[in-house]
């Protein structure tokens, strides 16, 4: 796993012609260490010329190793978090029932809101249709 690793770091370093990511294999609060326990194919680069960091995963299919960019400056806890949370191999179906249970939610926000509009343009016309029908004799 490591050799696989260093042949994504190396890769990306070669496509820009120069180092441009630094494998980051301690932290503080030892976050990729904690990481690589929760799934052995992530790990955690520094993007030299953003300063920023970076999670991989060697089981990323299509070529590219990147999974996201982490959105601190420092490593922290949060990024398990955060990996945990955009886990679709351990959360796969618990992401599909919350896009659905959200989706179900914009439906029916959607009808509530049509519910009202109709509701509030017949209080609005009422009187004035009661008016024409009263002026017409009918």
């Amino acid at each position: 796993m490591a050799h696989d690793i260093e042949k994504s770091i190396n890769k990306m370093n070669d496509r820009f012609g120069f180092k441009m990511y630094e494998l980051v294999t301690s932290s503080v609060f030892d976050i990729p260490q904690r990481l690589r326990a929760y799934d052995k194919s992530l790990f955690i680069v520094r993007s030299l010329a953003k300063d920023t960091f970076e999670v991989h995963s060697t089981d990323n299919k299509g070529g590219s190793t990147y999974c996201f960019t982490v959105p601190y400056p420092q490593l922290d806890g949060r990024v398990i978090d955060i990996a945990m949370r955009g886990d679709m191999k351990g959360n796969g179906l618990r992401f599909m029932q919350d896009v659905l249970k959200e989706e179900e939610r914009m439906i029916e926000q959607q009808e509530k809101e049509r519910r009202n509009f109709t509701r509030d343009f017949a209080e609005e016309f009422r009187p004035l249709f009661k008016k024409a029908k009263d002026e017409m004799g009918l």
